[in-house]
């Protein structure tokens, strides 16, 4: 593999960046202009720096509640999209499958639909069709998460230094390991919180409404990602400050691990990327490698 060794202009980090995501050997940080992945192999580490077309819009549209939602929404579908694997995609096309076939149902044979919503075991049987789909889905690929259990702690660390890393760009502190080894494992940014707003919602709309139909879905989410911006505001954030904390204490406990100092290096070389020069200028580039 060639190395690009180039003098690059460093760029505020903290105005760029929009989040992460962590994998079982490494992490994505998302950027305005770039995506910057870090792969670690067992003969060495990969860093490479994609060019995307992120840039959050600032029209007149993200003025406007549940619109501007939408739109951060459609970004966040096009992130998933270009980082998830095979297997999560397919269990995202069965689940919107199946939830289209319901809402075809519900078009067709809308009286029974409404008849049958009065009892609680109809909502039951819908969730219990979603929870099938799991299961099946998670037998498919129980094999190979068995080879992985020893990776799903590399996968909580690494979302660990994830979320330091990026605590440590919001507040414009030196990217350095010690710096982001400070920082809390615990991030505003993360889609822990959307989720726990989330759930309220579509488990209302769907006891409101006597079906489990898409359309509760995407308005949960987008009432959701609405919320989720809100507590940017120190009035919501007091006033959604339980939800805070479940979200805080879910990521605390369970979605992350303090990481080692071998993944805080890692993400501190991944962010730093960020902000060195004003973006890839080829579709990939590789940074640093370290592969004997």
């Amino acid at each position: 593999m060639n190395v690009e060794d180039m003098n690059l202009q460093n760029i505020s980090i903290k105005d760029k960046i929009l989040g992460g995501r962590a994998k079982f050997n490494g992490i994505y940080f998302f950027a305005s202009d770039c995506i910057v992945i870090y792969n670690d192999f067992s003969d060495g580490f990969k860093l490479t720096k994609k060019r995307s077309n992120l840039k959050q819009n600032k029209g007149i549209l993200t003025k406007i509640p549940i619109v501007r939602s939408f739109m951060k929404l459609k970004m966040l579908v096009k992130l998933l999209s270009m980082t998830l694997g095979k297997i999560p995609k397919l269990f995202l096309l069965l689940v919107l499958i199946l939830s289209v076939f319901s809402d075809i149902l519900f078009l067709i044979f809308p009286g029974y639909f409404i008849a049958a919503s009065s009892s609680p075991s109809f909502v039951s049987s819908w969730y219990f069709m979603y929870l099938v789909l799991i299961v099946l889905v998670g037998l498919l690929v129980t094999g190979k998460l068995k080879l992985y259990t020893g990776k799903l702690i590399d996968l909580f660390r690494y979302h660990g230094a994830e979320h330091k890393a990026i605590n440590a760009a919001l507040m414009d502190e030196p990217l350095t390991v010690n710096n982001i080894k400070k920082q809390s494992r615990v991030s505003s940014r993360c889609g822990t919180t959307l989720v726990v707003f989330y759930l309220p919602l579509v488990f209302l709309l769907n006891y409101l409404t006597g079906t489990v139909m898409f359309i509760n879905v995407l308005i949960s989410l987008i009432l959701a990602m609405e919320l989720f911006n809100l507590v940017k505001i120190r009035f919501f954030e007091v006033v959604f400050k339980p939800l805070l904390w479940v979200s805080a204490l879910f990521q605390y406990l369970i979605m992350t691990k303090e990481p080692t100092d071998k993944q805080l290096e890692a993400a501190a070389r991944a962010v730093r990327l960020i902000g060195e020069g004003p973006g890839a200028p080829l579709e990939e580039r590789i940074f640093y490698t370290n592969i004997r």
